[in-house]
């Protein structure tokens, strides 16, 4: 079992490092830290028109390589660094080498920053985050600054019955299990909108009623293929938004972890992409790790 954590070097970044550290500690696992250095984006990128090509690769992959371990050895203190730890420094676009080291890799979780440097260079927002949750086979946890540790007391596990949150809820039936965490599985949904003939108080709240007891049904019929034998687990059912729904149940269960899929249904699909993504990792409480399904044939 192995985890690839990939950092800026910010202090932003630092939640992320620690994160993986005690979860690869705690699932004796592998870690690999990975840093890249994209030369002609860099405050260097003026030594291109001065330097050979062949010496100032080197010379940067060898003080990133010096700056990854002294930044390691900073952010992680060591009764979470795991036994095995190896450092990789790549050159060239970010998102292109995380993806390329994942690939040959085959990590059980990649695992990144929702925040980088600077507002101009966050890496896990917009197009970025769409690249990287979208195109890694590998499920991917993107972790807040505020992140502290990796320990997995409860996973939040948002359905909408998609191959994609079934895949997800499989995923966080397996943590938890491999950490003895409580999973609180959750499906949010909003009414359709009535006529007016329809909008009494009583015809909502009757078919309000009359969804909730369909979806409550579905979603046990959902999760009856995933093994949740022995794991404590509960399912709750809510109306508001998913995106706002997703982020309150998780305060209020005090999460550790968001576990879902990345590609949903409907308004779910694009929860990963453009303005929701942003709204939802600015105000998530905990880590968020989607898993993408990767439809077979």
């Amino acid at each position: 079992m192995s985890f690839l954590v990939a950092t800026d070097l910010s202090e932003n970044s630092r939640g992320a490092l620690r994160f993986a550290a005690d979860v690869a500690r705690r699932t004796s696992g592998e870690l690999v830290v990975m840093h890249v250095v994209d030369i002609a984006a860099s405050d260097n990128s003026w030594r291109i028109l001065v330097e050979a090509p062949d010496e100032l690769e080197r010379s940067a992959v060898l003080q990133a390589r010096e700056d990854l371990e002294a930044f390691f050895e900073a952010a992680v203190e060591p009764a979470l660094r795991p036994e095995r730890v190896r450092f990789t420094v790549e050159l060239g676009n970010p998102i292109d080498q995380i993806l390329d080291v994942a690939e040959a890799l085959q990590p059980s979780l990649v695992v990144a920053g929702t925040r980088g440097a600077s507002r101009l260079q966050e890496l896990l927002l917009g197009s970025t985050a769409n690249r990287l949750v979208r195109q890694s086979s590998s499920p991917v946890a993107l972790i807040p600054p505020s992140q502290h540790h990796g320990e997995i007391r409860t996973i939040v596990a948002p359905m909408d019955f998609s191959d994609a949150s079934l895949e997800s809820l499989r995923f966080g039936a397996a943590l938890a299990r491999r950490h003895g965490a409580a999973l609180r599985i959750m499906h949010a949904f909003v009414l359709p909108e009535l006529s007016a003939l329809q909008t009494s108080v009583a015809n909502v709240s009757i078919q309000l009623q009359q969804v909730s007891a369909g979806k409550a049904q579905q979603i046990k019929e959902y999760c009856s293929v995933v093994d949740l034998e022995g794991i404590d687990h509960t399912i709750t059912i809510l109306q508001e938004p998913p995106h706002l729904a997703i982020v309150d149940f998780a305060r209020d269960e005090k999460a550790d972890v968001i576990c879902m899929g990345s590609h949903g249904r409907r308004g779910w699909a694009r929860f990963f992409l453009g303005n929701t993504a942003e709204r939802v990792l600015n105000h998530t409480p905990c880590a968020v790790i989607t898993v993408r399904h990767i439809a077979k044939g």
